[in-house]
């Protein structure tokens, strides 16, 4: 919170790198905010719907600003959906594995995690953009996972199929921002983050048809609208951290 303010403060001594550590530290923190309230929903909602509810909510607030700002020219422009596809696809394997991993581990954990995706994204550009890292972003790398590894302080039960999957889910989140790359400047955000949640929408409302039925999980007879304001705050972070 200091270095934000510090930085709002020196407005004609701004710089892009500046700006670059401003919009991260506010994406991580909406992504903190949403897993803690995907943490407290998943107490009370079936999983596979919460899931769909994370999706769907930010797509109804997109839908109502691209009708606001009438942005549906180009909207379906063949050149970009097969990018926000892919894209789409990665951040359902991220967000379906890290549900799953804070239902079994710690919050403090999947945050962890999932903010270790910047440690892949420089591998992923290697192997699939044949741009190899410097000694600097590899020496970087490095330091970051060794951080990681002190705050998860791993044990013989750190290595197993849960940790696999929050894994998985670190990388599906740093595919998702190597594929945002490719267009990051030339492509409408709004019309971006439109796409991303109706593709993401439309899977998870799938496998909540298939897979899941909705249901109070919790026997306990709680208010609907703390739980309604929780979820829509879980929905709104997760936009927020996208934006």
């Amino acid at each position: 919170v200091f270095y934000i303010v510090k930085i709002m403060k020196v407005s004609e001594k701004r710089t892009a790198y500046e700006w670059g550590i401003l919009w991260m530290l506010l994406s991580g923190t909406f992504l903190s905010l949403s897993f803690l309230f995907l943490k407290i929903n998943i107490e009370f909602l079936n999983y596979y719907f919460l899931l769909f509810l994370r999706f769907f909510i930010p797509l109804v607030i997109l839908f109502i600003l691209v009708a606001l700002y009438k942005a549906w020219h180009g909207l379906f422009s063949l050149s970009t959906l097969r990018i926000q596809l892919m894209r789409s696809f990665c951040v359902i394997v991220s967000q379906y594995g890290i549900a799953y991993y804070i239902t079994q581990n710690s919050l403090l954990n999947a945050t962890v995690l999932i903010n270790a995706a910047p440690l892949f994204i420089p591998f992923l550009e290697w192997i699939f953009l044949s741009r190899p890292p410097g000694k600097s972003t590899l020496l970087g790398a490095a330091i970051s996972f060794f951080g990681v590894i002190l705050v998860l302080q791993p044990d013989h039960t750190l290595f197993t199929i849960t940790s696999g999957i929050g894994i998985i889910a670190a990388l599906g989140q740093a595919g998702s921002q190597v594929l945002f790359g490719f267009k990051s400047k030339s492509e409408n955000i709004l019309k971006s983050l439109f796409l991303l949640f109706l593709f993401t929408t439309l899977f998870s409302l799938i496998v909540y048809l298939f897979a899941g039925n909705f249901q109070i999980k919790s026997s306990a007879q709680i208010s609907a609208w703390p739980i309604f304001w929780s979820v829509v705050i879980m929905g709104g972070s997760t936009l927020l951290n996208q934006y």
